[in-house]
């Protein structure tokens, strides 16, 4: 991996990190807070032997001193030493004296070292002393002959006793804070690595190409600075948003240049990944260069789009299939441009049967002949069957996935089940996707203001002053049982249920 790539995973995963430094500090402070300090009182043995006749003699003495300490070490930290030094001290025999007790030694020295650690300065200062006292006598009494009572060879003296420490010997706040931050820094970033490789969602588009084996037509960023509305391109058209639908509008232009596309599904793998609110931005994208288009709403179990632009569902798609009237007549011109909308209609309980027979296929007929673009938005495929049965009539799909969310075994079976029917996947758009990324990916931060707008200059001649686009409504009339949203509903972005 490179060092960008390596940025990347812990710039995704940073919450993984921030919860993992939390915790280390969290757990630190609570070792702290709950544990009195601790003090280390610490004695020294000197081991010597008793018998020098020569230069010779001491010399194997002192030998014969340093091979003992290992074993006087033992048994400085041994049963018997400390129930000694428990019964002195009138400890009793439930404390825990092994330990607190703890012994050091130097190779080559004939100096060994006890300490002992208790909440209590003194306490820790008369343990120490006491086994140090203790081992002495105990040395003393194994090192004697049998045969002789008086003489001992090798015996353990009391260099200095222990004296009262004043500062704690177990660590600080401070430092068990750090210890914390840093155990918790390591614990997040093998967390974050470990995260990002179990990770099988979709996260670039060239993922999502490799996987599509289509084009990648766009991303769509999701700015939490922008505010939040679902027809960008019309309602925030210098946003990064609304330029990423124009960008794919260009993209698709090009997707197949000697066999123009002009009836297009747009379809999803599963629901909440953008795709009613990807229809309606592109298809306003597209009628803002003057080409006449018409946007079909194809989701007959959860429709979506009809609430987007405030137009009234009840009459739309299912009349015109049932005969009730012609396209012409169903169809709500919006805004008095190029964009007509086609709803629903009343909700069928055979959606399948209805976008797969003859009469769609003849209105798909009579809209290529009308408009220059016709796109139509239908049901997530891998639930139900409706995107598959209405693919064969049109000229192809576009597939959108979410960013973090759609996994590439479902972005795989999506498109593989659209062209299990022959149809043609025409290229795949990724959306709900960080503006950290964009900015990465696209090479521009932000918008790309015109000269007027990065002044400030948000006067007409007249004086009076606009800071935002004049809100188109819809061509016809709203009905008393219009399912125009609310201004609460009009502020969700790209992340309504079905969408």
């Amino acid at each position: 991996m490179t060092l960008r790539e390596h940025l990347r995973v812990l710039g995704e995963r940073w919450i993984v990190i921030v919860v993992c430094i939390g915790l280390g500090v969290l757990s630190a402070a609570a070792v702290s807070l709950g544990r009195p300090p601790a003090y280390t009182a610490q004695t020294s043995l000197f081991v010597t032997t008793q018998v020098v006749n020569n230069p010779q003699d001491a010399y194997q003495g002192a030998q014969l001193s340093q091979d003992r300490i290992t074993s006087y070490v033992e048994l400085a930290t041994g049963d018997r030493v400390l129930e000694e030094t428990s019964r002195r001290l009138g400890l009793g025999a439930s404390a825990d004296l092994a330990s607190r007790v703890g012994t050091s030694s130097s190779p080559n020295s004939v100096i060994f070292g006890v300490t002992a650690t208790d909440p209590s300065p003194e306490q820790a200062t008369e343990i120490a002393n006491t086994v140090a006292a203790v081992t002495s006598e105990v040395i003393g009494e194994l090192e004697r002959p049998l045969n002789d009572g008086d003489l001992t060879y090798v015996g353990a003296r009391v260099i200095q006793p222990a004296a009262v420490p004043s500062t704690p010997s177990s660590p600080g706040l401070t430092v068990l804070l750090a210890l914390g931050l840093t155990v918790g820094l390591v614990i997040g970033v093998v967390g974050a690595y470990v995260h990002n490789t179990l990770d099988n969602t979709v996260t670039t588009a060239d993922g999502a190409t490799a996987i599509v084996k289509a084009p990648a037509l766009g991303s769509v960023v999701l700015d939490p600075k922008v505010p939040a509305t679902p027809l960008a391109v019309h309602e925030a058209p210098s946003t990064p948003i609304a330029e990423n639908f124009r960008r794919i509008r260009t993209n698709l232009q090009f997707v197949d240049v000697d066999s123009p596309r002009k009836t297009v599904v747009i379809t999803s793998g599963v629901a909440g990944e953008g795709k009613s609110t990807t229809a309606a931005n592109l298809a306003a994208a597209v009628a803002s260069t003057g080409r006449r288009v018409l946007l079909i709403e194809g989701d007959l179990r959860r429709p979506g789009v009809s609430a987007l632009f405030g137009v009234d569902r009840s009459v739309g798609l299912t009349t015109v299939l049932s005969g009730g009237l012609p396209l012409g007549r169903a169809v709500h011109n919006w805004g008095g441009g190029a964009l007509d909308l086609l709803p629903s209609g009343v909700l069928p309980p055979n959606p399948s049967e209805l976008l797969g027979s003859n009469q769609m296929r003849s209105l798909l007929q009579e809209a290529r002949s009308t408009y220059d673009l016709v796109l139509v938005d239908t049901p997530p495929v891998l639930p139900v069957a409706d995107a598959a049965a209405l693919l064969p009539a049109t000229d192809g799909a576009l597939l959108v996935c979410g960013y973090g969310r759609t996994t590439t075994q479902q972005l795989s079976a999506a498109a593989h089940a659209l062209r299990a029917v022959s149809g043609s996947v025409l290229g795949v758009i990724l959306t709900l996707v960080p503006a950290r990324r964009i900015g990465r990916d696209s090479g521009y931060e932000g918008t790309y203001e015109s000269v007027r707008e990065a002044r400030g200059a948000g006067t007409h001649r007249n004086g009076s002053s606009s800071t935002s686009p004049p809100r188109v409504s819809t061509g016809r009339p709203r009905s008393a049982g219009s399912s125009a949203p609310r201004d609460s509903e009009r502020t969700t972005w790209m992340q309504r249920p079905g969408r």
